[in-house]
């Protein structure tokens, strides 16, 4: 049934019963907003999915040297996210 057929039956049945403007202001209120979220669900469903956290690879900066206790402790770190997160880690040594 094409909505302004609706449209117009709600407002002829509102008009019957109460014979007052204001019962067929709020049926038309109420149909409009309905129509807005009929309208407005679907394009909020169909919202592409978000990628995958992380999308690029994790750096993570040192700010000591290489060889350092901090160092190899980041690279142990690391090698455990890379396990869990199934995405490479980068450690970069800037002291």
């Amino acid at each position: 049934m094409p909505s302004y057929l609706l449209f117009s039956e709600l407002t002829q049945r509102a008009r019957c019963r109460a014979g007052s403007g204001l019962k067929v202001k709020k049926a038309c209120v109420r149909f409009i907003a309905f129509i807005a979220f009929v309208a407005v669900v679907p394009a909020c469903l169909a919202q592409a999915a978000p990628d995958a956290f992380p999308s690029r690879p994790i750096h993570i900066v040192v700010p000591f040297g290489a060889g350092s206790g901090t160092d190899i402790t980041t690279r142990l770190l690391g090698q455990h996210l890379q396990a869990a997160l199934k995405q490479s880690v980068v450690t970069d040594n800037r002291p």
